[in-house]
């Protein structure tokens, strides 16, 4: 008996995690947007290239692209976000390989966000 009340409650606490996994996502995502300003930033950014290209009446192929685009700058800067925040949970003081793995993590978001300036010249001059 007891083993079948153990498999309902963890058949219930999996249905449970599964149905508020979507606005447990939102929540963490919407809490990004708050502690992170560089986050916030990208998201304004990203709001005004989706106006321009809507404007300048961009194909779908571009739309794609661009889309792509936005979203790796935005997921590259989530990733560096978490792993800034796990290294400054585990290592709270100042260690100079930490810094090392940091800097190269915004490395990779300023890499990314270079990639979409270069999608985002090359759509401008597809344009004229």
């Amino acid at each position: 008996m007891r083993g079948a009340k153990s498999h309902a409650y963890k058949r219930h606490e999996i249905s449970y995690k599964v149905a508020n996994a979507p606005k447990a996502k939102y929540i963490r995502l919407s809490l990004r947007c708050r502690r992170e300003r560089s986050f916030r930033t990208q998201i304004l950014m990203a709001v005004l290239v989706v106006i321009g290209v809507l404007f300048l009446g961009a194909s779908l192929a571009w739309m794609a692209i661009i889309t792509l685009a936005i979203a790796l700058v935005l997921a590259a800067e989530l990733f560096n976000s978490a792993l800034e925040t796990l290294v400054d949970h585990l290592h709270p003081e100042f260690h100079a390989e930490i810094r090392v793995v940091k800097d190269m993590a915004a490395g990779g978001v300023l890499l990314v966000s270079l990639g979409a300036a270069v999608v985002g010249v090359l759509f401008f001059l597809a344009q004229r």
